[in-house]
């Protein structure tokens, strides 16, 4: 199968069945719509004139805002999307993301490309297109000029738990034969989802468990699904690289390497199955499990080190 390149990804988000629309805030805030294919948010400008300019002017008195990431250039805001048209009874609750252009280079480029906000807004109509799970992007608007920043909004996935909460705290309220039922489910699922991605031309270099939630794991007929939220780590494949392909492996178990629900005999089974299913074979799978672990162990220790003073899942002072 021939990867898609960048510009044909693009020009798939713009033949499918995904519309959008421009839009123009003014005070040189500009973007995209998308026009709702589940009805569930508004596809006309004017009702959503009011939110977004709330959200650009001060997003901190958004209805029910909560802060849960904040950094000094960027931070996710969990918020209800109140409009005139939508009753009190049937609000939805929308994830909104902020990024400020850092470093002079970038802030001179700002007025000419696309920003991070417009790059995740395409890339997740490009995953849906190819049937790849994503929160639904509804909005993207950037500001072209001082301060340059960018806004993306997306639904809020409801009833959805990210792996490494359900490693962390529901593998251990099950009994240990439901625990191995579900974490086999969870592998082949992870599995699907990195094989899916590199089919589709696509590298995922921060495929960490916290940016990925399931879909139907608690059991059952239904096979559980793995739903990417954060596609700020998506790039296309550096070729000159040999190990790109490896690196999601990498990152995925550095996420996981601290929790003792998962044992070396899971990591294993995710990796016999990624090998097989991308006709490397099995067999292969001791080799590169070694070098995939001493990764994965360096990433970790680094990871700690550097997120030791990051202020994370901040909560508005609840």
């Amino acid at each position: 199968m021939t990867n898609p390149s960048a510009k044909q990804l693009r020009s798939s988000v713009r033949s499918s069945a995904f519309r959008t629309v421009a839009i123009d805030l003014g005070g040189g805030w500009t973007g995209r719509l998308l026009i709702d294919p589940a009805g569930r948010f508004p596809d006309r400008f004017d009702a959503w004139r009011d939110w977004l300019g709330q959200l650009v002017s001060d997003s901190s008195r958004l209805p029910e805002c909560k802060v849960l990431k904040y950094s000094r250039t960027s931070e996710v805001l969990r918020a209800k999307f109140v409009t005139p048209s939508c009753g009190a009874d049937s609000t939805p609750e929308v994830v909104c993301k902020f990024a400020r252009r850092r470093g002079l280079t970038r802030q001179v480029l700002a007025r000419w490309r696309p920003s991070r906000a417009r790059r995740n807004f395409d890339c997740a109509l490009a995953l849906l297109e190819s049937g790849i799970g994503t929160a639904l992007p509804l909005v993207a608007i950037e500001q072209h000029r001082r301060p340059w920043g960018a806004w993306l909004v997306t639904e809020f996935l409801d009833d959805l738990c990210d792996l490494d909460q359900i490693v962390l705290v529901q593998l251990g309220k099950l009994d240990a034969a439901q625990a191995h039922a579900v974490k086999r489910a969870l592998i082949d699922a992870c599995v699907e989802l990195v094989v899916k991605l590199e089919r589709h031309g696509l590298h995922h270099r921060d495929l960490k468990a916290s940016n990925i939630l399931m879909e139907h794991w608690r059991g059952g007929e239904r096979q559980p699904r793995a739903v990417l939220v954060d596609l700020d780590g998506i790039r296309r494949p550096r070729l000159w690289n040999p190990a790109w392909r490896r690196q999601p492996l990498m990152r995925l178990a550095a996420s996981l390497t601290d929790y003792a629900a998962v044992n070396r005999t899971d990591f294993v089974r995710f990796l016999r199955g990624y090998l097989q299913r991308t006709g490397a074979g099995a067999d292969s799978w001791r080799g590169e499990f070694r070098r995939l672990a001493a990764q994965a162990t360096r990433y970790a220790r680094a990871s700690r080190s550097r997120k030791a003073h990051k202020l994370d899942g901040y909560n508005g002072g609840e």
